[in-house]
C-alpha cells in the first residue's frame, strides 16, 4: 500500500515540476526496498539454522 502511495506522489511531483520531492520519494522507496530485502534475506537464512 505504501508503495502505491509513493508512486502516486512521485507522479504528482513530476507533473508539478518538483525535482527535490521526486528525489525524496525515490529515496523513500529505495529505503523501503532495502529494508524489505534485508528482512526477507535474514528470514530465509535463519530458516536453515536451528536456534
Amino acid at each position: 500500500m505504501t508503495d502505491r502511495r509513493s508512486l502516486f506522489w512521485i507522479s504528482h511531483n513530476m507533473r508539478v515540476g518538483s525535482p527535490v520531492a521526486v528525489l525524496m520519494e525515490s529515496i523513500f522507496i529505495a529505503s523501503n526496498l532495502v529494508g524489505l530485502s534485508r528482512f526477507y534475506i535474514r528470514e530465509n537464512t535463519l530458516k536453515g539454522v536451528e536456534l
